[in-house]
């Protein structure tokens, strides 16, 4: 599950503010990649692929209509990730007036770190510290505290929508400074609290 529209500043840059409420849509497995796992993308996918750090969330029990005083609880780990975007695909999306999923939800468009078991007395997710570099220059250096709405809201929030389950993955928006990507890139995504993890985009694949 991927968050939009959560973050001030990255929504300044790109016009997409929502004092109301957050975007969200649906992945599906088959397209995480995993740390350290270098990967290709089709050449059909598309020209313009941004890169878009984020933190992700393993949620640990069903919940719905969870409040936000037992929000946390329902969190069983926290690593960061990669929300990888087709920037060229999703501006013709929104031209046409389509939905976007797919400049989003392409094979191995959301690689992610290991997941740390979260425990509130070790990491803060209220104020979690976190960056992604391309070829050793920070590109992204971000804040969970700089959230339109905390993690403890947005968790009450999605419960609203949908119920949570066990396993389920949420990915939570990206501060400022998304960027393209090229093949022979390497990138680096880190948090000091739970890890630093890299991969090298390949050549595209037929």
């Amino acid at each position: 599950m991927h968050c939009e529209k959560l973050w001030r500043t990255h929504n300044r840059a790109w016009r997409q503010f929502s004092p109301d409420g957050a975007g969200s849509f649906y992945e599906t497995c088959l397209l995480f990649g995993f740390p350290g796992r270098d990967f290709a993308l089709s050449v059909l996918y598309g020209a313009e692929l941004h890169h878009e750090v984020e933190v992700v969330l393993l949620i640990g029990k069903e919940g719905k209509n969870i409040p936000d005083e037992d929000s946390l609880s329902y969190i069983a780990c926290a690593t960061v990730g990669l929300d990888l975007t087709l920037r060229d695909i999703q501006g013709k999306l929104k031209k046409a007036g389509h939905p976007w999923e797919l400049s989003k939800a392409f094979e191995q468009s959301t690689p992610l770190g290991s997941f740390y078991p979260y425990e509130k007395n070790t990491i803060d997710l209220e104020n979690l510290s976190f960056s992604c570099g391309v070829n050793g220059e920070i590109r992204q250096n971000g804040n969970t505290r700089d959230m339109i709405f905390s993690i403890k809201t947005l968790i009450r929030k999605l419960s609203q929508w949908w119920t949570l389950k066990q396993g389920d993955i949420v990915f939570t928006g990206t501060p400022s400074g998304v960027g393209p990507l090229i093949p022979g890139d390497r990138i680096e995504i880190e948090s000091p609290l739970i890890g630093s993890y890299s991969w090298e985009l390949l050549d595209p694949v037929n």
